[in-house]
């Protein structure tokens, strides 16, 4: 099902809050991108299918990527918003694989704008990843934001091989400016060689108890984690970085390293979790 196109809301993403949900359909749509690795050389995207909210086209680096930066034979997918939303009622979904030692760089072009509909249901995106021996995918997307009285949740679903190298980088932010927050739920789970290294469920907004305690988000608005995984690289030996107060980078095996911090807004949590990376050194900083 298409719905129209708002550029205003996700273009503007800090703008006055609408007034009233937005009136529309609720949209089911799957789409999915593939890059596999060809004569051990040059990386091939063999499948781009946009479909709804996910419009993919290959571009050129939109900026430093970690790792990958400088790495031309990489594949580059951007995503880009085909509709206004996600709407409540959506049902959303990103299947992404990345084939034996293959190299993709994915990023988005603008944030997410998670808005009410007029059904009163929750929003649903659902990420499903593969990353096979020996491949790399570094994970670049913009921040998602909950729009006051939305309803949203995102499922990010994660399978590496024991050979594979991935960054994940997100951020949520509850609410735009001076905008009371809307509801966000989110469930981030990555197995390697079939065995669980990371597995979190994060829920904010005034709907789930405690979410604005020290505990969970305190008075911030941004929200962000970060996961790496570099195979046998030693990044995450002893490590326990606390960074500001607001910052922790953490070292969940050798060559693993989570990191979470929390902030008053977008810019300033990027520069956190900017600086859990500069703490990596390089190929992770700039």
């Amino acid at each position: 099902m298409l719905r129209e196109s708002h550029p205003d809301a996700t273009a503007g993403a800090h703008a006055p809050p609408a007034a009233a949900p937005v009136d529309a359909a609720a949209m089911t749509a799957r789409a999915a991108v593939s890059c596999q690795n060809v004569d051990g050389a040059a990386n091939r995207l063999t499948r781009l299918r946009s479909e709804g909210q996910f419009v993919l086209r290959p571009t050129h680096p939109k900026g430093f990527e970690p790792w990958a930066h400088g790495a031309a034979a990489a594949g580059r997918v951007s995503v880009s918003a085909g509709t206004a939303g996600p709407l409540g009622g959506d049902r959303l979904s990103l299947d992404v694989y990345v084939g034996p030692g293959a190299v993709l760089v994915l990023n988005e072009i603008s944030a997410t704008l998670a808005l009410p509909g007029t059904s009163g249901e929750q929003s649903v995106i659902t990420f499903t990843v593969r990353v096979d021996d020996g491949a790399t995918l570094i994970w670049l997307p913009e921040p998602v934001i909950a729009a006051r009285n939305c309803d949203h949740r995102q499922d990010i679903r994660v399978s590496l091989a024991a050979s594979a190298r991935f960054l994940l980088r997100e951020e949520l932010i509850v609410g735009r400016h001076n905008e009371a927050p809307g509801n966000i739920a989110q469930h981030v789970r990555v197995v390697r060689d079939d065995r669980p290294i990371y597995d979190q469920n994060l829920r904010l907004g005034d709907r789930y108890q405690g979410w604005d305690s020290p505990s969970v988000a305190d008075r911030s608005k941004a929200v962000g984690n970060m996961l790496i995984v570099d195979p046998a690289s030693g990044i995450g030996t002893n490590r326990a970085d606390l960074i500001e107060a607001n910052t922790v980078g953490v070292g969940l095996d050798d060559d693993v390293v989570q990191a979470s911090a929390v902030a008053a807004d977008s810019l300033a949590l990027s520069h956190a979790l900017d600086e859990v990376l500069n703490r990596l050194g390089p190929p992770w900083s700039r």
